[in-house]
């Protein structure tokens, strides 16, 4: 006879039930605020842009006029005022915008 038998109970338990359900409620909760604090962005940032466009909107009423067969290429220069990992966040700041013809 080789090695002596392991005759210990196997562990039964784990993560209990109610703090999972604890965990998982918290973060579905952070998860509403993010997508509330997301359309308070969306809304504040489509404003910015809009504000943006309008100055532009008179050179690509004119630019179109001249030729309808090219299309515009809208870019837009944006400053944010932190280092954060998405490129649009509170604070940032649309600059310039410029307009180019595309045949």
């Amino acid at each position: 006879m080789v090695g002596v038998a392991d005759n210990t109970l196997p562990e039964t338990g784990g993560p209990s039930p109610k703090g999972q359900a604890t965990i998982a409620g918290i973060q579905l909760a952070f998860e509403g605020v993010n997508f509330v604090l997301n359309l308070v962005n969306d809304h504040i940032q489509k404003k910015k842009v809009s504000e943006a466009l309008d100055q532009i909107r008179p050179t690509i009423a004119r630019d179109r006029a001249q030729n309808r067969r090219l299309g515009i290429l809208l870019l837009f220069y944006i400053t944010r005022s932190s280092r954060e990992a998405y490129p649009v966040v509170p604070g940032s700041t649309i600059g310039s915008g410029c307009t180019g013809l595309m045949g």
